[in-house]
């Protein structure tokens, strides 16, 4: 027994050095490495947020840019314009059944939205709006916009600021110019006018403008069929891509 601790104790001070030795050289390399490396490599800011998620698109309340139209058609109660007023011709009513939000949506043949869908009934904090319109293309949200009576301005410009801070940019107003307020993201943009009579914001995706240019040099485009009340199930079936033919 004594002869094998003798022996346990002879290995480990011969191994003792050796690993000794092999730690030194690993932090001698490391050392090496991190020395050749730009500095920017390791402490610049940029190096960092890459690694963190790319920024979320801007929104409103529930909706968001880039969420899909099957999303919002269930979370915003949608309703086909043309089906909800002649139901309405049919009961005789005062008004068209619009659904929980008041949203009707209509077909578009134009290169900036397969559908557009438009309330009257909602609000932004405790004010009022005049409409919220939403504009679909190639099935996800790619713009929408607030207008609102002038008064509300105030109550608008706080709402915008409480979710998504300060303005990053205004410009006052000036000769043939409405004053602006704006926010911009990697993914998205905002931008508020304060105008004659209504206060009007425009929350847009990033990839819009090209999505559109897409479209009118002869892209593809996704439609709703046969009819938008049939989608109205939010069914991925209900959209499916036609050669987009310049003037049709």
């Amino acid at each position: 027994m004594a002869q094998t601790k003798q022996k346990r104790e002879e290995h480990r001070n011969i191994l003792r050095p050796v690993v000794a030795a092999s730690i030194r050289w690993c932090g001698v390399m490391l050392l090496s490495a991190l020395m050749v490396l730009p500095a920017d490599t390791i402490l610049s800011p940029s190096s960092v947020r890459s690694a963190e998620a790319a920024d979320p698109p801007y929104g409103h309340g529930d909706i968001t840019l880039g969420a899909s139209y099957q999303a919002l058609a269930a979370a915003l109660d949608f309703r086909d314009i043309h089906a909800a007023v002649a139901e309405q011709g049919a009961r005789k009513a005062a008004k068209p059944d619009l659904g929980r939000r008041g949203y009707g949506c209509a077909r578009r043949d134009d290169a900036y939205a397969d559908v557009t869908c438009v309330s009257h009934d909602e609000k932004i904090a405790a004010a009022d709006t005049r409409e919220i319109r939403l504009q679909f293309l190639n099935g996800v949200l790619q713009q929408f916009s607030i207008t609102a009576d002038l008064p509300h301005f105030a109550v608008v410009l706080g709402a915008l600021q409480s979710r998504h801070g300060p303005a990053q940019e205004i410009e006052p107003a000036s000769e043939g110019r409405y004053a602006s307020y704006r926010w911009r993201n990697g993914a998205s943009s905002i931008v508020a006018y304060s105008g004659r009579d209504v206060v009007f914001v425009s929350f847009e995706l990033a990839t819009y403008a090209e999505a559109v240019k897409n479209r009118q040099t002869g892209g593809g485009r996704i439609v709703v069929e046969p009819r938008l009340s049939h989608c109205l199930g939010i069914s991925s079936e209900c959209f499916r891509v036609i050669p987009w033919l310049k003037g049709s």
